[in-house]
Protein backbone atom coordinates (compact mmCIF):
# COMPACT_ATOMS: atom_id res chain seq x y z
CA UNK A 1 0.00 0.00 0.00
CA UNK A 2 1.27 3.59 -0.89
CA UNK A 3 1.89 5.76 2.55
CA UNK A 4 0.71 9.66 2.36
CA UNK A 5 4.51 10.63 2.44
CA UNK A 6 4.76 8.51 -1.16
CA UNK A 7 1.53 9.71 -2.89
CA UNK A 8 2.75 13.06 -1.73
CA UNK A 9 6.49 12.87 -3.26
CA UNK A 10 4.87 11.02 -6.81
CA UNK A 11 2.57 14.38 -6.84
CA UNK A 12 5.36 16.68 -6.54
CA UNK A 13 7.61 14.42 -9.30
CA UNK A 14 4.78 14.74 -11.65
CA UNK A 15 4.46 18.48 -10.97
CA UNK A 16 8.07 18.55 -11.77
CA UNK A 17 8.81 16.75 -14.83
CA UNK A 18 9.77 18.37 -17.90
CA UNK A 19 9.54 14.61 -20.01
CA UNK A 20 6.80 14.89 -22.48
CA UNK A 21 6.99 11.39 -23.48
CA UNK A 22 6.31 10.14 -19.67
CA UNK A 23 3.79 13.11 -19.08
CA UNK A 24 2.13 12.03 -22.61
CA UNK A 25 2.11 8.35 -20.82
CA UNK A 26 0.20 9.45 -17.65
CA UNK A 27 -1.87 11.30 -19.44
CA UNK A 28 -2.78 8.27 -21.16
CA UNK A 29 -3.19 6.13 -18.36
CA UNK A 30 -5.74 8.76 -16.71
CA UNK A 31 -7.65 8.77 -19.46
CA UNK A 32 -8.31 5.30 -19.94
CA UNK A 33 -10.05 4.84 -17.20
CA UNK A 34 -8.78 1.21 -16.11
CA UNK A 35 -6.93 0.64 -12.85
CA UNK A 36 -4.22 -0.95 -14.29
CA UNK A 37 -1.99 -0.28 -16.72
CA UNK A 38 -1.19 -2.24 -20.11
CA UNK A 39 1.49 -1.68 -22.15
CA UNK A 40 1.38 -0.55 -25.52
CA UNK A 41 2.95 -3.76 -26.81
CA UNK A 42 2.99 -5.23 -30.50
CA UNK A 43 0.67 -8.34 -30.73
CA UNK A 44 3.85 -9.93 -31.60
CA UNK A 45 5.45 -9.18 -28.80
CA UNK A 46 2.61 -10.30 -26.99
CA UNK A 47 2.43 -13.52 -28.67
CA UNK A 48 5.80 -14.14 -27.42
CA UNK A 49 5.04 -13.47 -23.73
CA UNK A 50 2.20 -16.04 -24.35
CA UNK A 51 4.35 -18.67 -26.06
CA UNK A 52 7.03 -18.41 -22.61
CA UNK A 53 4.13 -18.27 -20.44
CA UNK A 54 2.84 -21.57 -21.87
CA UNK A 55 6.64 -23.15 -21.83
CA UNK A 56 7.45 -22.31 -18.05
CA UNK A 57 3.62 -23.67 -17.96
CA UNK A 58 4.77 -26.88 -19.69
CA UNK A 59 7.78 -26.94 -17.67
CA UNK A 60 10.15 -26.14 -20.84
CA UNK A 61 12.47 -24.19 -18.82
CA UNK A 62 16.20 -24.36 -17.58
CA UNK A 63 17.32 -23.48 -14.27
CA UNK A 64 20.25 -21.13 -13.86
CA UNK A 65 23.16 -23.52 -13.07
CA UNK A 66 21.60 -26.04 -16.34
CA UNK A 67 22.39 -22.58 -18.59
CA UNK A 68 26.04 -22.17 -16.81
CA UNK A 69 26.74 -24.82 -17.52
CA UNK A 70 26.01 -25.60 -20.89
CA UNK A 71 27.22 -22.12 -21.66
CA UNK A 72 30.66 -23.55 -20.21
CA UNK A 73 30.77 -26.28 -22.40
CA UNK A 74 29.53 -24.42 -25.93
CA UNK A 75 32.07 -21.10 -24.85
CA UNK A 76 34.83 -22.37 -22.47
CA UNK A 77 37.18 -19.25 -23.81
CA UNK A 78 34.69 -17.38 -21.57
CA UNK A 79 35.47 -18.91 -18.13
CA UNK A 80 38.98 -18.45 -17.56
CA UNK A 81 39.58 -19.29 -14.11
Amino acid sequence: MITAAERQELVEWVQNLENTYILQQLRELKNSGKDEFEANISEELKKDIDKGIEDVKQGRVYTHKEVMEQTRKKYPKLFTK
